[in-house]
């Protein structure tokens, strides 16, 4: 009986090694799901309509109404940004914001004089007096714009250090001169 008893035991023992082993393969044998990707439109069309072209020319007229309303929705979210930084006395801001909103639609003239004040309390003249410039090529009509860009020209002859380095300024300050008397005379 000790034999048989050894015996016994002696295949369940095993058995149960086997069994260790084989559930390393059977974890590796179950399948992983696939990630599922999005159908590309033209897959889903083929799919649904088969081969029949008559219906692949089907436009989506939603996506077109999106595009066109996306750009004047930002523009209006950077403007309210950038105005609200102007309040706030928030220059840099300011400019970034107006810059996004230029950088969306470049024809937004009063952007131009938004940035171009921002520009004039941080003391850069130079990028004022662009965005004054572009502001005046798009409306050569508004005195306004003339004016503050005469003014512009003005304040920068008293940011030089020396009067000997004065000439190279002479132009810019007879330029507003000249733009100042148009508009007093």
């Amino acid at each position: 009986m000790t034999d048989r008893s050894k015996t016994q035991r002696t295949p369940s023992a095993s058995s149960s090694r086997t069994g260790l082993l084989k559930e390393p393969h059977s974890a590796r044998s179950q399948k992983t799901p696939k990630l599922k990707v999005p159908e590309a439109p033209e897959k889903i069309l083929r799919r649904i309509f088969g081969t029949s072209h008559v219906f692949y020319v089907m436009t989506d007229p939603t996506k077109r109404r999106m595009i066109g309303s996306t750009v004047p929705a930002k523009v209006r979210e950077y403007y309210n940004q950038g105005h609200q930084c102007l309040l706030q006395e928030d220059w840099e801001m300011s400019v970034l914001f107006f810059s996004r909103a230029l950088h969306l639609d470049p024809k937004l003239v009063d952007f131009y004089v938004f940035r171009a004040e921002a520009f004039i309390q941080l003391c850069d003249f130079s990028s004022a007096l662009q965005n004054l410039r572009r502001a005046y090529s798009y409306d050569p009509g508004n005195n306004k714009y003339l004016n503050r860009l005469a003014f512009v020209l003005y304040l920068q002859v008293p940011q030089l250090p020396h009067p000997q380095g004065t000439s190279h300024l002479i132009p810019s300050y007879w330029l507003a001169l000249h733009l100042q008397g148009a508009f007093l005379g």
